[in-house]
């Protein structure tokens, strides 16, 4: 299949719940989104798929949890950037990576029960890495540790990002808030109310504000 790449995510995957939904159900191979073809008639499109996208802080709660994230940071102008050259050789890596995968398959299909789950912030995140550690399971145990400290490392800098967002994320919320509520100012209970009931807000975890 082909793999989505989506720049610049912060803009908008924010801002439209339906797209948050579309991006959701395309971590399972059944996953469908249902919209309305008009005249009655109700059109499914399969979204089901490789993803890969690249934003500025942290996406809603449910995509973060169904992903891999991998943190960047800003180049330090003492720093040397290096250029990927021969792009050409990446067909054959691609080439080389569809055979291993054929191969082995079965074998990482049968692995769910067997090989333990990374330890991450919940379910849905451990599910999402539990596959990366199959995978590195059927090349070596070498492989496989490697994969568990690298994705125990992951997760820790991405807690850390996520506790230095909340700000800019309260930030964008707010604005959500006031745009969906159509005024340029209200009652700060009011908006705080708004806030905790905003789709996937972590917000009402702060206090009960009701």
């Amino acid at each position: 299949g082909h793999t989505i790449l989506i720049d610049e995510f912060d803009t908008f995957c924010n801002k439209s719940k339906e797209f948050t939904g579309i991006i959701n159900s395309g971590v399972r191979r059944n996953g469908k989104y249902t919209r309305d073809g008009g005249r009655g008639k109700v059109i499914e499109s399969s979204t089901f798929g490789a993803k890969i996208y690249a934003m500025i802080g942290t996406p809603p709660q449910t995509i973060l949890d169904r992903s891999i994230s991998i943190l960047q940071q800003r180049k330090l102008a003492t720093e040397v950037k290096k250029s990927l050259e021969h792009t050409g050789s990446l067909g054959y890596l691609k080439h080389d990576i569809e055979l291993w995968c054929k191969a082995n398959l079965n074998t990482i299909r049968s692995s769910r029960e067997i090989v333990p789950k990374i330890q991450a912030a919940n379910d849905r995140q451990a599910q999402s890495y539990h596959i990366l550690a199959r995978i590195a399971a059927c090349i070596s145990p070498e492989i496989e540790d490697a994969v568990r400290a690298s994705a125990s490392l992951l997760i820790s800098a991405l807690e850390e990002q996520e506790n230095s967002y909340s700000g800019q994320k309260l930030l964008q919320d707010i604005e959500i808030t006031f745009e969906d509520a159509n005024v340029d100012k209200m009652p700060t209970k009011e908006m705080i109310q708004r806030l905790c009931r905003l789709p996937d807000s972590v917000w009402g975890s702060y206090r009960d504000w009701e």
